[in-house]
């Protein structure tokens, strides 16, 4: 893939570029979140249920416990990243590992591994993270890990196919004969020709994981000490008739991020696949 053509047909891409402009402005409040708020953004700050801008204080108002709307999204945005690239990272540096071997050896190696990956697509990803919750116990290193643990299998396949296709190419055969290892074909040789579509992937899982997170600390199954967005949009449940903001909020925060990282996502997958690519 031409690095110059990427970059081009990437940045002609006006969906994909909203996209980078909403997901930078999420890192940036993620980055900025403990100077404009250096207190615990659960703290008890002012009045219950101020609307937002009735008070310049609490721009979006506070919640049913009257913490401050702004801070606990702000912090928030923290959480929901560090899961979503903690999770992304270690998905698809799992996926790597089982897709190089199995498809570099291929035989009874690729069948044993594969035969894992199938076993663990029969679970419902989301099912099979509330049981390793259940057993690491709740937190947010806990979720990222949950999630990382139920998200490797698509990036294992990808990873695989690649390595079928490029394992027969000439710089790899020109490689064995000049007397190099496995290890230094699979990682120096096969695997940088093969990143680019396992990249693409990563975004998805990033957004995956991102509405995992939600889910599961809406469920009370993240850290109770951590703001996080589902935790808001839990805490505002009771109260969402007469304070529709408490939940729509951090909700609407949800839908923004994981739309960002969609047509980053897609972005990405066009510029790498310009036959398919859309403007």
């Amino acid at each position: 893939m031409n690095e110059r053509g990427f970059k081009q047909r990437f940045a002609t891409n006006r969906g994909a570029l909203a996209g980078l402009a909403i997901l930078g402005v999420v890192v940036l409040a993620a980055i900025v979140a403990p100077l404009l708020f250096p207190g615990d953004p659960l703290d008890i700050v002012g009045r219950p249920l101020t609307e937002p801008f009735e008070y310049w204080r609490f721009p979006l108002g506070t919640d049913r416990l009257g913490r401050d709307m702004l801070a606990g999204l702000v912090h928030g945005a923290r959480a929901s990243l560090f899961v979503g690239l903690v999770a992304a990272g270690g998905a698809i540096l799992i996926g790597i590992l089982v897709g190089a071997v199995a498809g570099y050896f291929g035989g009874w190696t690729d069948e044993a591994l594969m035969r894992l990956t199938e076993t663990f697509q029969t679970v419902p990803g989301f099912i099979l993270a509330l049981a390793l919750i259940a057993v690491m116990g709740p937190g947010v290193v806990s979720v990222a890990i949950a999630i990382a643990l139920v998200s490797w299998t698509g990036p294992a396949r990808i990873t695989r196919a690649e390595f079928l296709s490029l394992k027969q190419r000439e710089f790899v055969a020109a490689s064995r004969v000049l007397g190099n290892g496995h290890g230094y074909i699979i990682f120096r040789e096969i695997l940088p020709n093969a990143l680019a579509p396992i990249i693409v992937l990563g975004s998805v899982i990033v957004a995956a994981a991102i509405l995992i997170e939600s889910a599961l600390s809406y469920l009370g199954l993240s850290d109770p000490n951590v703001a996080t967005w589902g935790q808001m949009i839990a805490n505002g449940r009771a109260v969402f008739r007469s304070a529709w903001y408490v939940s729509a909020i951090p909700g609407f925060a949800i839908l923004l991020t994981v739309l960002a990282v969609s047509l980053v996502g897609e972005g990405l997958t066009d510029a790498a696949n310009p036959r398919t690519g859309r403007r």
